[in-house]
């Protein structure tokens, strides 16, 4: 069919575990409830290992309102996916609880809705649009192929366990915004009520924290062979977060704040670009370690 959907309040469709749901029209669970803020009372349960494949040749539409996918996967020939959580004055976050991939295709989240990756986001190809959205990525993050645009979001890197996570950028063109390697600024809820505010004040949010963030100390390594990493805008490095930028790689940001507890550290051959009139800022007890070689030095340059 060309859309898939409930209209039965108190309905409930199982996704089987390591099951495969592909849709070839739109894809909706927000039926239910009228009153803003409440469960959509259509469930979509999503067992371990279940994907939700969206492969339709035209444009295809997500709504899940509080229900959430394990895995997700895109992979269209042509069209593009919109993924909305926007009902009424809420704005639902698209939730995954494992793995979100896109193999081909394009996908666009709408309407500063939260988008949360408990796992790894993979991207092999297409190209994804993360507009105005808070993003959260809780595994690791890897583009081998398409693009990235990142139009005015934030990516909240905020791991959920202590093990050591991977930024590869490989696509064809690859920027990010805002980034935020994330222990205190934002915990991921079901959504928020104001277009201007995702963040945690209770006046906004409509239930609890969805989601743990770990404050143990987790590392990140930032590498590339075919692209820079670039941000049009800030990079925060938060207490207990460790980022390492790869050798050779070359980083192209607006301020990077390195935050009391937070570290930074370069490799042979970075090159460390800091955009005219912003700031590289280490905070009283955070480290910045510039690492080199004899034959590999490392450059800090501030583009003009």
């Amino acid at each position: 069919s060309n859309r898939y959907y409930y209209n039965w309040v108190g309905g409930y469709f199982y996704a089987g575990t390591n099951s495969t749901l592909n849709v070839a029209g739109s894809f909706f669970t927000s039926s239910g409830r009228s009153v803003e803020g409440d469960p959509a009372s259509s469930v979509f349960v999503a067992l371990t290992g279940s994907t939700v494949v969206l492969n339709g040749t035209g444009n295809q539409e997500l709504r899940l309102r509080t229900n959430s996918l394990y895995n997700f996967t895109i992979d269209k020939s042509s069209g593009t996916v919109l993924a909305q959580g926007l009902s009424g004055a809420t704005y639902y976050s698209v939730v995954v609880q494992n793995k979100f991939s896109v193999i081909k295709g394009n996908f666009v989240i709408r309407s500063t809705c939260p988008l949360v990756i408990q796992g790894d986001y993979e991207q092999q190809g297409g190209t994804v649009d993360f507009d105005l959205s808070p993003v959260t990525v809780q595994g690791n993050f890897i583009v081998t192929g398409g693009t990235l645009t990142p139009t005015s979001s934030t990516v909240y890197f905020t791991p959920n366990t202590s093990a050591n996570r991977t930024i590869q950028l490989d696509g064809n063109s690859v920027t990010l915004n805002n980034v935020i390697f994330n222990r205190d600024s934002y915990v991921p809820t079901a959504g928020h009520n104001s277009p201007g505010n995702h963040l945690t004040d209770p006046a906004t949010q409509t239930t609890n924290p969805i989601t743990t963030v770990n404050s143990d100390l987790v590392s990140y390594t930032i590498s590339s062979n075919t692209n820079t990493f670039e941000a049009l805008n800030d990079v925060t490095i938060e207490n207990n977060r460790n980022v390492t930028f790869a050798e050779d790689l070359v980083s192209i940001t607006g301020n990077i704040t390195v935050k009391s507890g937070g570290e930074l550290n370069t490799s042979a051959g970075t090159e460390l670009q800091i955009r005219a009139n912003n700031t590289l800022l280490v905070e009283d007890g955070g480290n910045l370690n510039i690492i080199g070689s004899v034959s590999k030095y490392i450059e800090n340059l501030v583009k003009v």
